[in-house]
């Protein structure tokens, strides 16, 4: 190779400069939006996605040259470096001049950059340029990603609606609730400690540290009107017990060791770039398109996990024959969750046989039971529920109306989707259904496709893949049979049909292009196709070639080499009879056989050695996925 600097074709430009900011590339997708995307990623691009390399390549490098250099993988080097004597591809880590690499001088800010050695001493530079400038650094969008919503109060801290309020209790000596007619008790309220805070009535007061356990003792008040406390070293929370009547819903709990005039309890919720003030129906305004002016129950909703996890009492359970909280470290408590009387809930996670409790809107038990059977109905009279959980389980726990769970949420509220601006680039909805033998069943190269398009397509993928299965042949599951095509859902949009490595391996005759014989692999192909548009008229049917593959014990079939059956065909032959089909039919093919660039030379770089050569490992999986990904953004574009 010569030395020189090679640059992608105009057409193939992101953008026309590129300024790297942490280890990271930002690249500007021309709607306003950019996206980083660390140097990884661009390694590993360029080492899986053979099309970018090849138009990177000058014209005087072959595609078995630049295969040849991909097959012995992609080093990343410095510039103090040195392993010229070795053909491949490097990636420039630093800027910089590489005195071990015929003194190319590297600058990441110009763009992408890849050093193409031939082992003799021969070096190329090859030179992509990408527009980042302006943009954040990994580290900023680190620390703007390291904010989480959180909710300042004004200046009453006492939350009369908060979920933890605990109605006829009070705080014993051991900072437990005991029952008393006479006394409600507030629920955890923050505290900061050797701060000093004034509350307008106190009969019970306590401390209690990060884990919610009691520390210090209780300050017991007798005395009528406004009561200044410290919070001693430790302190997270506190927990105040107040009469019944006007006191309790009169009290205010402020900073400060002075009373001041009476405020309803109202929270500011933060986020990165932006500020809700939530007090009980006051407009707000909220920046943004379609949004405006609204009324704070007009924006949020609750998410449907009813659960909290940080609103739990460890090593308790619910005595679910008074409701009230019993010692075992073996489990944790829920605390009050808002339910709906006679309606189904259901949880999930968090142990399965344990025990659950309903209260009034008072909080005042009504029934319970031990073994915890879902869905379960709640009584009538039921405004509140709590349920028993393993220990140590509550980051999975969630708890919702409902016949069956869903996938988990946290608890918490949520912007409504109906007040969030209109979505500029909405996902492509794509039901996809993969069709085919064990190279199908084993969902490798697919999880990869749903991986890699998850960004821009919503994807119902449905696998129907049964190891051993022929396209023709008579047993039960060939892929003709109608118990094979009637699996097919009948809002498919698309389907990829992949088989043949069986038919090969079981000296199948190929058949004619027009064959009907469903013994023939084309024959078999061709009823496949026919069935499927009998099931799914609309569907797009793609077939993919079956990748090059061969048999190590040979011999013990009856064969004279590793990939000629007794009929003198290789697994090519096979994918030569799906290409030439489907040009009878105008049916496209994805090509795995080719474009996956695997033969016998290095075929164990890419497939699993289990006896045989047949299943693709990961690294194969990934080549034949990057084939089917270009095929579906090129058929479904949006």
């Amino acid at each position: 190779m010569s030395g020189g600097t090679v640059k992608f074709d105009e057409s193939y430009e992101v953008a026309t400069s590129l300024a790297l900011t942490d280890r990271m590339f930002s690249l500007d997708l021309g709607n306003g939006k950019n996206v980083g995307i660390p140097y990884q990623l661009v390694y590993d691009l360029f080492k899986s996605n053979m099309d970018q390399l090849y138009r990177a390549i000058a014209d005087s490098y072959t595609k078995e040259e630049v295969n040849g250099l991909v097959s012995l993988g992609m080093v990343g080097i410095e510039p103090t470096d040195s392993d010229d004597t070795v053909a491949g591809i490097k990636f420039p880590l630093e800027s910089g001049t590489y005195t071990n690499y015929g003194g190319i001088v590297v600058d990441l800010t110009e763009g992408v950059t890849l050093i193409f050695s031939d082992g003799s001493g021969g070096f190329t530079k090859v030179l992509i340029p990408i527009n980042l400038t302006g943009y954040r650094t990994a580290s900023e969008t680190d620390e703007l990603l390291a904010k989480k919503a959180d909710y300042v109060a004004g200046k009453n801290l006492f939350n009369i609606n908060a979920a933890d309020n605990e109605l006829g209790v009070f705080i014993g000596s051991s900072g437990n609730t005991t029952a008393s007619g006479s006394y409600n008790t507030t629920g955890f309220i923050k505290a900061v400690a050797g701060e000093e805070y004034t509350a307008s009535w106190v009969r019970f007061w306590r401390f209690y540290d990060s884990e919610k356990n009691a520390i210090g003792s209780n300050i017991s008040n007798v005395s009528a009107g406004a009561y200044t406390a410290t919070a001693p070293a430790g302190a997270a929370y506190q927990r105040l017990s107040i009469a019944v009547g006007s006191v309790w819903s009169n009290l205010q709990l402020e900073e400060g060791d002075t009373a001041t005039a009476y405020e309803p309890y109202t929270t500011t919720i933060t986020l990165p770039g932006l500020q809700i003030t939530a007090a009980q129906g006051e407009a707000f305004m909220l920046k943004g398109a379609n949004i405006g002016n609204t009324q704070l129950p007009e924006l949020l909703e609750r998410t449907v996990n009813l659960f909290d996890k940080e609103d739990i009492t460890p090593g308790n359970f619910i005595n679910w024959n008074t409701g009230a909280l019993a010692v075992n470290e073996d489990y944790d408590a829920s605390g009050f969750m808002p339910v709906q009387e006679s309606t189904q809930y259901v949880k999930k996670g968090g142990g399965s046989t344990l025990h659950r409790a309903w209260y009034n809107s008072s909080k005042v038990f009504i029934s319970g039971d031990q073994t915890s059977t879902w869905p379960v109905t709640s009584p009538v009279g039921a405004a509140f529920a709590r349920v028993t959980i393993d220990a140590g389980t509550a980051d999975v726990v969630q708890f919702e109306a409902g016949a069956a769970a869903g996938d988990y949420t946290h608890f918490g509220w949520k912007i409504k989707d109906e007040v969030l601006p209109p979505t500029e680039n909405e996902k492509t909805p794509l039901k996809f259904v993969s069709f085919g033998d064990s190279l199908t069943a084993q969902n490798k190269w697919q999880t990869k496709v749903l991986s890699v398009l998850a960004s821009d397509y919503d994807i119902t993928h449905t696998r129907l893949g049964i190891g051993g299965t022929q396209m023709g042949g008579t047993n039960e599951n060939a892929f003709w049979q109608d118990v094979r095509i009637n699996a097919i859902p009948l809002d498919t949009q698309l389907i990829i049909v992949m088989g043949g490595t069986n038919d090969w391996a079981n000296n199948r005759a190929l058949g004619s292009v027009n064959s009907t014989s469903t013994d023939e692999y084309a024959g078999a192909m061709n009823k496949v196709i026919e069935k499927i548009i009998a099931r799914v008229p609309g569907i797009r049917i793609v077939f993919g070639t079956p990748p090059w593959s061969e048999f190590i014990d040979f011999a013990s079939r009856g064969w004279s080499n590793a990939y000629e059956n007794l009929n003198g065909h290789t697994i090519n032959d096979y994918a030569a009879k799906v290409r030439e089909v489907c040009l009878a039919k105008n049916l496209p093919v994805v090509d795995f056989n080719t474009a996956a660039a695997w033969n016998g030379h290095n075929i164990t770089e890419f497939m699993t050695n289990d006896g045989a050569l047949l299943h693709p490992n990961q690294t194969g999986a990934d080549r034949m996925a990057t084939e089917l990904i270009a095929y579906i953004k090129k058929a479904y574009s949006g």
